[in-house]
């Protein structure tokens, strides 16, 4: 096999299998990934147990043929070489690399002991992809990271009726939102840590989606993404959604979130902030023994009580992310407040969203 590869295209594809090489493999053959070059394209393939990927990429190619290498000592060393065509030499025991003056060898791994790979699962319909990563960040944000609880560290997708919804909670934060959607019907429970890995991917245009009732596949152009999903029952989230308020502010969200991360500073080990909401202003403050105190004071638009209510600085931030304004809704200093978009509002209700954030409050301390 002799192949030259562009060392973007060949660092690329690497970057794009990299999610799918175990930390810690149960087998080390699974610490490879899998190059099979034909005559102007080669294909690479990670796979592990819960996840697989496919990418393509352009070659010049003397001789084709496929071998087995180990992916992350090929990785970091591709990233440190010239911005040079990288050419591939394999003979026997070693495969020869020359990128320039450089050249290297790496020894290939035994293609006997590489599992077959699995097939993608039909695909069910297509939906622009800069918007399902958007809503997958923004999401998936608020998912559990303890995996004692999987069915928490998930993301939840239900799609019927036109519209795919999508959900992540951790018990102390909720986050939803919704796509339109042409597709089959969907319910499933993906992995958030691995879905959120692949919203980092920048391409622009559709994005085809598979699935059976075991595994979620996407086809973002040239590559192809198989996650094992999760099994497991995600709790009734749409039943938490407070139906009405007492206290609404509609307020920047870039100037509040300036005022919880100066704040949050002076928080402490606690992390946490007080809103006191007043009329036409919203007071952030932040008070701790140790490291002291510190507050601002936001002009903006209130409607009903007056309130003081806390929240866990780092889970406030995340609902406040984007530009524009932010509608907030609240009951009592105890039960759940929402952040939504910048919608019309009734005194004494919540808006008409297809998107938004559930915020738990937390005791004032002192």
């Amino acid at each position: 096999m002799k192949t030259t590869f562009a060392k973007h295209d060949l660092a690329r594809a690497l970057e794009l299998t990299k999610p799918a090489i175990p930390s810690k493999p149960t087998q080390p053959i699974l610490a490879g990934v899998l190059i099979t070059v034909g005559d102007d394209t080669a294909t690479f393939d990670a796979f592990d147990q819960s996840s697989q990927v496919h990418t393509t990429i352009p070659c010049d190619t003397r001789e084709p043929g496929q071998v087995l290498l180990p992916h992350r000592t090929l990785h970091d060393v591709v990233a440190k070489l010239p911005d040079k065509p990288i050419t591939i030499t394999h003979m026997g025991s070693a495969a020869q690399f020359t990128c320039g003056p450089r050249t290297f060898e790496l020894p290939p791994m035994t293609l006997d002991d590489y599992p077959p790979l699995p097939d993608m699962p039909p695909a069910v319909g297509t939906i622009d992809w800069s918007d399902l990563a958007a809503a997958i960040r923004e999401v998936g944000a608020a998912a559990g990271r303890d995996d004692t609880l999987p069915m928490l560290t998930g993301v939840k997708v239900d799609a019927h009726d036109g519209h795919l919804t999508l959900a992540a909670t951790d018990r102390f934060r909720l986050a939803h939102t919704t796509l339109p959607w042409d597709g089959d019907d969907l319910d499933m429970l993906i992995p958030a840590r691995d879905i959120l890995t692949l919203a980092r991917t920048v391409w622009h245009g559709p994005v085809t989606i598979h699935h059976d009732d075991r595994r979620l596949g996407l086809t973002l152009g040239d590559t192809q993404t198989i996650l094992r999903l999760i099994d497991a029952d995600f709790p009734k989230w749409r039943p938490l959604i407070p139906k009405g308020s007492t206290t609404i502010i509609r307020i920047d969200r870039r100037t509040l979130s300036d005022a919880v991360k100066f704040t949050s500073v002076l928080a402490g080990d606690t992390g946490q902030v007080v809103l006191t909401i007043t009329d036409g202003q919203v007071t952030v403050a932040s008070k701790t023994a140790q490291d002291g105190a510190g507050e601002e004071t936001i002009t903006c638009d209130t409607v009903g009580d007056e309130l003081n209510i806390a929240f866990t600085s780092r889970y406030l931030l995340d609902a406040l992310g984007g530009d524009g304004a932010a509608l907030m809704t609240f009951t009592q200093p105890g039960r759940p407040a929402m952040v939504w978009p910048d919608l019309p509002c009734e005194e004494g209700k919540v808006p008409d969203a297809d998107r938004g954030h559930l915020l738990m409050p937390v005791r004032i301390s002192g």
